[in-house]
């Protein structure tokens, strides 16, 4: 059997559709289990789901994609900044250890 998706907007026809006949028969609108009833209130509502598309599922796989490339993305550049700090601060600690070292030997004035 072919897989069909219906979209939101077909999928509020037959849900609306569903309420009418079931209170056409019934000649009661449709209850839930716990006792609530069902009617259309305004079907005309239903004309702000003609333009949307429900997501896709390739959809959801790309933004699931983008997701987790900006979260690499941030771990990168947090990694990247660690780097930085350690190579100027190792950088920091032999240049003092270099002008330590300096200036602890004697120096030679051409004498």
């Amino acid at each position: 059997m072919k897989n069909t998706r219906i979209d939101l907007y077909s999928e509020a026809h037959l849900f609306v559709a569903a309420i009418r006949v079931i209170s056409h028969l019934k000649k009661i609108p449709p209850t839930l289990p716990h006792g609530d009833r069902l009617f259309v209130r305004d079907h005309l509502n239903i004309e702000q789901f003609k333009d949307r598309e429900a997501p896709s599922d390739l959809d959801k796989a790309l933004s699931e994609f983008k997701s987790e490339k900006q979260s690499l993305s941030k771990k990168i550049d947090s990694i990247r900044a660690d780097q930085d700090k350690k190579k100027k601060d190792l950088f920091a600690m032999l240049n003092d250890q270099l002008k330590a070292s300096q200036s602890q030997t004697p120096q030679n004035n051409g004498e």
